[in-house]
């Protein structure tokens, strides 16, 4: 059975600052491991650790700088989930992505402790295909997968915010006592009578500070994003699937087109409903084979504008990604199958906006391995 992969991204330039950790295949992690063995049998030698002892020793040492590299490095809970799931596969080959660039023994012959520390790098490549498998890679042509694609970058180019001034409310209290005199007369009697006076005057006073603010309004505009689409149809169509644009597939099985997408998202971080309505609708109706989807993907990619990079020169732009993935069938609604995100991306460039089209394209490739990632985890090809 054939099945179509229709992906709607939006980019949006706005300044986040969140970071997040990018390894490379470069980099190192440590790992270490002890056993003690037991007391010889003979009282005049020693005892001392067997070359099976220092194998599996050594072997727990180098899943410990796995270990390292997921606590680091896997920062995507789906990806996590499947490290777990898959650990004892995983951990059985070890030698297949992770290389040792460093090895210190020890043999404490009077403690009987055999130590190992190791420092060593893993392949994420060859990591990544272990956990979620080499995929349904098939020929060119009708056999394969196809996945359609939409991209729209978008930056920022004004932000609307208002703030009031406070609301100040007082309260003054004002109490004058009474004084009373007495006056004697010629008879023996006696006459009280009431003055008002000052003197004995009490004033309190309080209120009340309600601050007001309006949410901030942000303007949109548009950026081309024909390379950023090849690319990321170029990541799909490495892992063995069909890409197709979004312009292409919406005008072939009449979708919603293109342009009014992209004007949506001008001024909104979601789609409207009716206009995913329609999208649905399209798909749940096509009459051409090739316009039945399966897998529906929409997601979002917050990309700071480029700041001055004080540490390296040059500019730095950060990305924040952001996916869900939703599976048609014939006989129920849409369900999502699949949530990405949020990941961080950054990239640097000798200008502004040389910073912003690489974080672009890099966190671009990086979505679209992580859909392909997840799906393949939950066994959906």
């Amino acid at each position: 059975m054939k099945f179509l992969l229709s992906i709607i991204f939006v980019l949006s330039l706005t300044t986040t600052n969140v970071a997040n950790a990018v390894c490379s295949n470069e980099d190192t992690f440590d790992g270490k491991a002890s056993i003690e063995y037991p007391k010889s049998g003979n009282v005049f030698k020693k005892a001392k650790a067997t070359p099976e002892m220092k194998e599996n020793t050594k072997i727990n040492a180098k899943s410990k700088i796995l270990d390292a590299y997921v606590n680091k490095c896997l920062d995507d809970r789906s990806k996590v989930e499947q490290y777990l799931r898959e650990k004892n596969k995983i951990d059985s080959q070890l030698d297949k992505f992770v290389t040792v660039v460093r090895v210190k023994e020890k043999d404490n012959q009077e403690k009987r402790i055999y130590s190992v520390k190791m420092r060593g790098s893993v392949n994420s490549k060859i990591f990544d295909t272990l956990l979620y498998g080499p995929g349904k890679v098939k020929g060119k042509g009708k056999g394969k997968t196809r996945m359609v694609a939409l991209f729209v970058a978008r930056k920022a180019m004004g932000t609307d915010s208002k703030i009031y001034d406070d609301k100040v409310t007082k309260i003054t209290k004002a109490e004058t006592g009474v004084a009373g005199e007495k006056s004697v007369s010629s008879d023996g009697t006696t006459t009280a009578v009431n003055k008002q006076t000052t003197a004995v005057a009490k004033v309190q006073k309080g209120g009340s500070k309600v601050k007001k603010t309006r949410a901030s309004k942000r303007e949109w505009s548009i950026m081309p994003s024909s390379d950023l689409n090849k690319n990321i149809l170029g990541v799909f169509s490495k892992s063995g699937y069909r890409g197709m644009s979004y312009k292409i597939f919406a005008k072939y099985c009449g979708s919603t087109p293109t342009n009014e997408v992209e004007e949506e998202f001008s001024v909104s971080d979601t789609l409207s409903e009716d206009t995913e309505f329609a999208i649905f609708t399209a798909v749940d109706e096509a009459e051409r084979k090739r316009c039945k989807i399966k897998l529906f993907a929409t997601g979002t990619m917050n990309v700071n504008t480029a700041l001055p990079d004080k540490v390296n020169g040059g500019y730095s732009a950060l990305v924040s990604v952001r996916a869900d993935v939703k599976m048609f069938s014939e006989d129920d609604l849409p369900e999502t199958v699949a949530s990405i995100g949020p990941i961080q991306i950054r990239a640097n460039g000798a200008e502004d906006n040389e910073a912003e089209r690489n974080a672009l394209d890099k966190a671009g490739k990086t979505a679209a391995q992580e859909i392909i990632n997840t799906l393949r985890s939950a066994g959906i090809n």
